[in-house]
C-alpha cells in the first residue's frame, strides 16, 4: 500500500456486495420493488452469447440456489442472483440517476461513457463490479441512517489562529435528498438484521455488538462487501 496516496478520496475500487443496498434502495424508492417483493434465486444465463458461444451465468458465493426469496432475505444473505434480478427490474439508468445525484464518481471510460460506467457494466454492476471511491460509499451508507440525505464530506471543520481568532469554519453540512426517508428506514431495518442472530444466523453473531453499559445488544446496520480473493 502506498500511504502517500489517498485511497479513500481518490482511489476507485470495486465495492463488491456492499453495492447491493444501493441497488435495492433505488428499486424500492422508484417503486419497482418492496422489501416483500419475491425474486428468483435460481442460477440463470443472462444476456446473449459471446464470440465463443458462452453466456454469463453468475452464481452465489455458496454456489447454491434458494428458489423464490424475499428482497429482505436476499439482501441480508447477500445473494448475487436476486441482486442481478433486482437491477434488471429497477433499470441500470434508474440506478445511475440516483447514484450520480448521490455524488458517486466513476472511472472515465475510454469511449466517453463518463458517469455511464454503470451502463457499460450492465447487469454485472448489481454485484459491485464498477469501481467507486470508498468516500462515496461512506456518503451513501450515511444517507441510510440520515433519512436518505447524502451529506457532502468535510475534512476540516474549523481552523483557529495562534491567538484564537477564527481563520476558517466549514459552516452547516450540505445535504442532498437522494432516497426518501421511508426507503432509508427500510434499508436500515433490513441491514440491522445482519447484527441480530434471530434474523441472520449465518454471520450475525460475528457482527453483533454488545458494547452498551449493561451488555445488551446494540442495534447496528451492516453490509459486507468482497471482491477478488474474498478481500
Amino acid at each position: 500500500v502506498d500511504y502517500r496516496y489517498d485511497h479513500i478520496g481518490l482511489a476507485k475500487r470495486q465495492p463488491g456486495s456492499s453495492w447491493k443496498p444501493i441497488v435495492y434502495a433505488t428499486g424500492i424508492d422508484s417503486g419497482r420493488l418492496t422489501a416483500a417483493s419475491v425474486l428468483l434465486d435460481i442460477t440463470t444465463p443472462f444476456g446473449g452469447r459471446n464470440d465463443r458461444g458462452e453466456q454469463w451465468v453468475p452464481k452465489n458465493a455458496e454456489k447454491t440456489d434458494s428458489g423464490p426469496i424475499l428482497v429482505r432475505d436476499a439482501l441480508q444473505q447477500s445473494l448475487n442472483v436476486p441482486a442481478i434480478r433486482a437491477l434488471d427490474r429497477t433499470g441500470v439508468r434508474t440506478v445511475r440517476k440516483y447514484v450520480v445525484k448521490a455524488g458517486f464518481q466513476f472511472i472515465p471510460e475510454p469511449f466517453g461513457f463518463g458517469n455511464k460506467a454503470l451502463d457499460a457494466a450492465g447487469l454485472a454492476g448489481a454485484i459491485g463490479t464498477v469501481e467507486v471511491r470508498p468516500l462515496d460509499m461512506v456518503k451513501a451508507f450515511g444517507a441510510f441512517g440520515n433519512g436518505g440525505k447524502v451529506t457532502q464530506p468535510r475534512y476540516v471543520l474549523k481552523i483557529e489562529g495562534p491567538n484564537g481568532e477564527r481563520v476558517y469554519e466549514a459552516g452547516k453540512p450540505v445535504t442532498t435528498q437522494v432516497w426518501s426517508p421511508q426507503t432509508a428506514y427500510i434499508i436500515t431495518d433490513i441491514l440491522k438484521g445482519n447484527t441480530d442472530p434471530r434474523e441472520n444466523a449465518a454471520w450475525a453473531r460475528i457482527f453483533e455488538l454488545r458494547n452498551t453499559t449493561d451488555g445488551s445488544r446494540r442495534e447496528a446496520a451492516v453490509k459486507t462487501g468482497t471482491t477478488n480473493n474474498l478481500k
